[in-house]
C-alpha cells in the first residue's frame, strides 16, 4: 500500500494494484475476515473508507486488473467520499471540487501503478489465392 495525501484537504489514502495487500491492510486496521471476503469477492476494484476501534479513518483506493476504467470508475467513488466527508454539497453548480479531486485520485492512481499494456490481438490468417 502506498500512502499519499490529497492536498487542500491533509486527507491520507492508501493506494495498492495487489488483493493480498489490500486484504493484509484491512485486516491489519481490525476489519473482520468474513467483511473483507465479502467486500473483496468477486472484485476488479474498490475504494473503501471505515473507521477502525479508535474511531480512526482509513481510505483505500485499489484497482486489481489494471484497467483505466476501473480507476476512472473508483475515482468517481473516492471524489464523492472525500467530498462527504469534508461536508460539501454535490450538484452542478458546485461540481469542480468533486472533478478536481476524481481528476487527482486517477492521476494518482496511474502515477504509482501505470496501466498494463493490452496483449496484441494476432494477424489474422491470408487467404492465398489459387492455393492448391
Amino acid at each position: 500500500m502506498k500512502r499519499r495525501t490529497i492536498p487542500i484537504y491533509r486527507l491520507a489514502v492508501y493506494f495498492s494494484n495487489s488483493e493480498d495487500l489490500a486484504r493484509a491492510f484491512l485486516k491489519a486496521h481490525g476489519q473482520d475476515e468474513d467483511e473483507i471476503d465479502e467486500l473483496m469477492k468477486d472484485i476488479n476494484g474498490l475504494y473503501y473508507s471505515f473507521e477502525d476501534k479508535n474511531d480512526k479513518t482509513w481510505r483505500m483506493m485499489c484497482v486489481f486488473n489494471g484497467d483505466p476504467s476501473v480507476v476512472a470508475h473508483e475515482s468517481v467513488h473516492a471524489a464523492i467520499d472525500i467530498a462527504d466527508t469534508l461536508g460539501m454539497t454535490i450538484n452542478f453548480e458546485n461540481s469542480e471540487p468533486v472533478c478536481y479531486l476524481t481528476q487527482w485520485f486517477f492521476e494518482t492512481m496511474l502515477e504509482l501503478y501505470p496501466p498494463r499494456p493490452k496483449p496484441k490481438a494476432p494477424a489474422p490468417i491470408k487467404e492465398m489465392d489459387g492455393a492448391a
